[in-house]
């Protein structure tokens, strides 16, 4: 399958999956959601937006051709949007609750899909770069920091971050 076609199927299934949220969203909203829904409602819509950004990034790779350091206005860019979604979340979950802790929860569990690479695991999926877990991965973040990063970091970074954010819904509840 070439990264064309891939692109391709990756775009149907996303907007499938954007579709049936939709759906969900509307027939939740017509009546009236406890607070565990509306947190799954919340945490599925976030995994959703970074699928689809994910997605995006997968594309964006493979239209511009080069090496990866010469994509970091884009990836900066990227960030800046992540960036800004957190604050957005944080903003709309205090408007919604008055509650800063709550708030800081949600803004941080976004925050650390961010530091987490969690958008570049679906990436990864769809570039098929799984497959070799001990190649040098160059394009991330992680090895221009560290000088080296591979699969298997990257898999202990992401269950690292999982942990934190875990961490951070039990000790906040309502």
């Amino acid at each position: 399958m070439t990264a064309e076609e891939r692109s391709d199927k990756t775009k149907k299934i996303i907007w499938t999956a954007g579709a049936l949220i939709g759906i969900i969203l509307l027939i939740l909203g017509k009546r009236k959601m406890s607070r565990i829904q509306k947190e799954c409602t919340w945490f599925g819509l976030i995994v959703y937006f970074f699928a689809v950004l994910g997605w995006m990034d997968y594309n964006v790779i493979h239209i511009v051709a080069g090496h990866p350091c010469n994509l970091m206005p884009y990836w900066l860019s990227l960030a800046t949007l992540y960036i800004a979604l957190t604050f957005i979340v944080t903003w709309h979950s205090y408007m919604e609750t008055w509650n800063p802790k709550i708030a800081a929860k949600h803004g941080l569990t976004v925050f650390l899909f961010l530091v987490g690479a969690f958008a570049d695991w679906f990436f990864f999926l769809w570039a098929g770069y799984v497959n070799d877990l001990n190649m040098q991965w160059a394009w991330m973040w992680q090895h221009m920091v560290f000088g080296w990063w591979t699969g298997y970091a990257q898999i202990t970074w992401s269950l690292c971050i999982v942990v934190v954010i875990i961490g951070i819904w039990i000790k906040v509840r309502d």
